[in-house]
């Protein structure tokens, strides 16, 4: 099945970029190619470490290929942005730059001095973001090194992945999942542009990694990590807090977990949820302040909400399920074109997806239940607060997103639990729901014609 997934994703993809080509503007031709050659290059490395031998699949070959495919790529996209935009924030300039003025700031003054300077500016939130930025600048200010360093957090990122999914899956697919994701274009993306997701999204995978280590070992090493991880969430986006918690407190009370390993994850999250009580009304405050038609009207201000509310909801609900949506023509959002490749073969692994879901509540796997109770849970919050679209919101349940989506795929193939019959009409019905997907991401892209006019 990953076989088929690919060459649709490298035959339909290219009909996607080719199909919108004679409307790219002159000025943004190069970037064009560029992301067309950026999806052929993601096919030929999944394609090419499809068959390897059962010992190719390890955590060195995979730190290494990541390393040297994602230092490529973001060279590149520093280029194009130097071209463009004479920086190297990859036209991420509102909050990138944002970032990068306060911890060149920050850092010329004492750890102290700067945490109270970016509080008297801005929300806690951002701060872990400020705190690592200026903490680089007080060795080079440089946001070059900015990129190395989220280079690293992208390798260490997809050794968690690879570690996570061994426990439900071969090594193989294991390996295929966690490069699928460490390579997207999407991901070298924002290891090019400065902000603060890169890190982010490896804290969380790593926070997951550490409680599957407890489930199967509980050393102390792998708490204490487990509780300093999630404690980190806090200082770049604190609801991810709550929901890395509720994910395994789900599963706990689920399965009516009642060995050690158990009671040690519901002990720690409830330490670390009491600890945290009083971030609260502040996280409600901010995402929730006021009622619902207030929250939709700053939405709506926002140009969030477009259309009536009903549709808003409708393309919110579908961006969550089966996207976010690629947009590939760079005239109008320039940084969306970068995502494009990286986003066409999420939206093509929907099914496999919700396959997953299906399998693992059917099946009784509740290996898998803390990934999926953790993606569902972002995916309804962002769906809720109207940012279903937004990449940025939807990227820390992406890894989940990816090891759920491969061990269906890995189900199938090994026929496990005899989930389906491997002669059986699924495989025309994944075949024709990726038709079906390709066809909904063209109708998304022609969207930008019908607004220009």
């Amino acid at each position: 099945m990953i076989s088929i997934t690919n060459k649709l994703f490298l035959i339909l993809g290219m009909f996607i970029m080719f199909i919108f080509f004679p409307f790219v503007e002159y000025t943004y031709i190069p970037i064009y190619i560029y992301n067309i050659l950026s999806l052929i290059v993601y096919y030929i490395i999944i394609d090419y470490s499809q068959n390897k031998y059962i010992n190719y699949y390890n955590k060195y070959n995979l730190f290494i290929n990541v390393i040297i495919v994602s230092s490529i790529f973001i060279i590149f996209n520093n280029i194009i942005s130097l071209l463009y935009n004479n920086n190297f924030l990859v036209f991420s300039e509102v909050d990138a730059y944002g970032y990068h003025s306060h911890s060149l700031y920050m850092s010329s003054l004492s750890l102290n001095e700067s945490i109270e300077y970016y509080l008297n500016k801005m929300t806690y939130s951002d701060l872990g973001a400020v705190l690592i930025i200026s903490s680089i600048y007080r060795i080079v200010e440089s946001n070059l090194l900015v990129n190395i360093f989220y280079l690293l957090c992208g390798g260490i990122t997809s050794l968690a992945i690879f570690s996570i999914a061994k426990n439900v899956m071969s090594l193989r697919y294991s390996y295929l999942c966690a490069i699928s994701y460490s390579l997207s274009s999407y991901v070298l993306w924002f290891h090019s542009s400065g902000l603060k997701e890169s890190f982010m999204v490896m804290i969380v995978v790593l926070f997951f990694d550490q409680c599957y280590k407890i489930y199967n070992n509980y050393k102390i090493i792998n708490i204490l990590m487990s509780v300093i991880f999630v404690i980190i969430l806090l200082l770049f986006r604190p609801p991810l807090l709550f929901f890395c918690i509720g994910s395994f407190g789900l599963t706990l009370l689920l399965i009516k977990g009642k060995g050690t390993p158990s009671k040690i994850l519901l002990f720690l999250g409830a330490i670390v949820l009491i600890a945290s009580y009083s971030y609260i009304d502040i996280i409600l405050s901010r995402y929730l302040s006021g009622d619902i038609k207030s929250m939709l009207s700053t939405r709506e201000s926002a140009g969030l909400v477009v259309g009536n509310l009903s549709f808003t909801y409708l393309v919110n609900i579908l961006g969550q399920m089966i996207g976010p949506f690629p947009s590939v023509i760079p005239n109008y959002r320039t940084i969306l074109s970068f995502f494009s490749a990286g986003l066409i073969y999420r939206v093509f692994l929907s099914l496999a997806l919700w396959f997953g879901v299906y399998a693992a509540f059917k099946y009784k796997v509740n290996k898998i239940y803390p990934l999926i109770f953790f993606l569902l849970m972002e995916m309804l919050s962002l769906t809720f607060i109207v940012e279903g679209l937004e990449l940025r919101k939807s990227l820390p349940h992406f890894p989940a997103i990816y090891i759920v989506s491969f061990w269906a795929l890995y189900l199938y193939e090994n026929n496990i639990y005899n989930t389906i019959n491997r002669h059986s009409s699924f495989k025309r019905y994944y075949k024709l729901s990726i038709i079906i997907l390709c066809i909904i991401v063209i109708f998304w892209n022609v969207r930008y014609f019908v607004i220009s006019t």
